[in-house]
């Protein structure tokens, strides 16, 4: 081993930084990347340069420099390289570079520094920043918990790993080829160190490298599954997997109707979806789609309850307390926080397709009445759906004047905040009922603004979209 070029010890002053470079036949791109690293602001940092025994004039190209200590040595790969370095390494954070990528500023060291130390004790902590790629600014994920690492690590030449971790917990694992630097994140992670973003850009990102090229894909796939098999739990993965097939299939919607993707939807819901099924037993319940936090309670027969490929499921909830009811929703309904609510026999709630609740919404259907929502609607939250009053109201012959009736919303109707709609009503196509109205009758007609108590006619002859223009 030898040390090119040498010149003078550099341990009189403080080394708070060590950026690892690694390269074998590098020529085109050392220097540049060597030349963002010397102009960062102040001293406090050091260049190693771990090169494989590169024959093509890669070291004659440094410049002379007190800040650069060179190593020539075989290596096996990559990461055996970055062990190689780290074994010299004198700085209190290490950060490794391929050569090619730069610090996109000259104040990053700076400013990284001054991130860290405004930490209380760091300790072995882990610090890292977004990063540059195509004239472009990626932001990594600023929470960093389980779910995050069971799907990635963050960009390697982004972050700044404490010393103190590889003196405790190892070295990369030579084992993986490619996938190394993920395995040292998830395992300095569930070994309790903690992660912290800095919102600045650390790397001007080169890309091209091993685990960039499409030949390597496979190798990657396999690799990631080890590491999350040696840090994950089954259920984990199995979790991961789900969300992995989910994602594909959002893109491939042909084969999203397949009678083994909904079995594997439904196993999925029933292992992660915190769901409540009750009272199934001599009725009919087919809810499409990957489900978290359903809660249907069913006390009665003969009732249908079908939910067709929801684009979006969570917090549905179904209580039916009768016999012969049916709830249908169409495919490709966004469903948040909305409750169905039924009474009695032969009640029916119909919600076309396309439709949005993206918010708590109420639908009651008493006293075989109908609730039919027509095609691409939008409801906001707080709203309050309801045919019939619950109770009865009474004249002075002591009959009943308070009928539950049936309520219609036709095609592309917006329906704002804390509005109620009651018995007897209907809101023509293209209509949008402002906050806070109360719908009591039939309006005719098409293009309507309804607003106030009672709701009437502001605006006619409009339309309206989902888009802002």
């Amino acid at each position: 081993m030898c040390s090119v070029p040498d010149i003078g010890e550099i341990t009189m002053r403080e080394i708070f930084f060590t950026v690892i470079v690694v390269s074998l036949n590098a020529a085109e791109t050392i220097k540049a990347t060597v030349d963002s690293i010397l102009y960062q602001r102040g001293g406090d940092f050091e260049i190693i340069v771990k090169d494989g025994l590169s024959d093509d004039g890669t070291l004659s190209l440094l410049p002379l420099d007190e800040r650069i200590r060179v190593f020539s040595q075989r290596d096996a790969s990559v990461y055996d390289a970055m062990n190689q370095a780290i074994v010299h390494a004198k700085g209190k954070y290490l950060i490794f570079m391929n050569c090619g990528d730069r610090f996109p500023a000259p104040d990053v060291l700076m400013r990284a520094r001054q991130f860290i130390e405004a930490e209380q004790d760091p300790g072995m902590d882990v610090f890292y920043g977004d990063y540059c790629k195509d004239h472009r600014t990626f932001a990594q994920n600023p929470h960093t918990d389980r779910k995050h690492f069971l799907k990635e690590g963050f960009c390697h030449q982004s972050v700044f790993f404490s010393r103190l971790l590889f003196e405790r917990f190892g070295n990369y694992n030579t084992a993986f080829r490619i996938c190394a630097d993920y395995e040292i994140m998830v395992r300095f992670f569930v070994n309790g160190a903690t992660f912290h973003h800095m919102r600045i850009p650390v790397c001007d990102y080169q890309g091209g490298g091993i685990s960039d090229r499409e030949e390597n894909l496979p190798r990657v796939r396999l690799e990631g599954n080890m590491v999350r098999k040696l840090y994950f739990t089954s259920g984990e993965r199995l979790q991961y997997l789900c969300g992995k097939i989910k994602q594909h299939l959002n893109v491939n919607s042909m084969i999203k109707n397949s009678r083994a993707v909904q079995k594997l939807y439904a196993l999925y819901s029933r292992l992660f979806g915190g769901n409540h099924f009750r009272g199934t037993r001599g009725n009919i319940v087919r809810i499409e789609g990957i489900l978290r936090h359903v809660d249907i309670n069913i006390r009665g027969r003969g009732n249908n309850v079908v939910v067709r490929r929801p684009q979006h499921i969570n917090n549905f909830h179904v209580f039916i307390n009768g016999k012969d009811n049916s709830i249908e929703i169409d495919e490709n309904c966004l469903i948040k926080d909305l409750t169905l609510w039924i009474e009695d026999d032969n009640n029916r709630i119909r919600i076309g397709k396309d439709t949005l609740f993206c918010g708590i919404c109420q639908l009651s259907c008493i006293e075989g009445t109908e609730i039919s929502i027509g095609e691409r609607c939008m409801f906001s939250s707080g709203i309050n759906i309801r045919t019939g009053d619950s109770h009865s109201i009474l004249d002075s012959d002591g009959k009943r004047i308070n009928p539950s009736q049936d309520i219609h919303i036709g095609n592309h109707v917006w329906v704002g905040q804390n509005v109620t709609v009651l018995k007897n009503s209907e809101i023509p196509n293209n209509s949008v009922c402002g906050t806070g109205t109360i719908i009591t009758k039939k309006f005719d007609g098409a293009g309507l603004i309804l607003s106030g108590i009672p709701g009437k006619i502001v605006k006619d002859n409009i339309n309206w979209c989902f888009e802002r223009l």
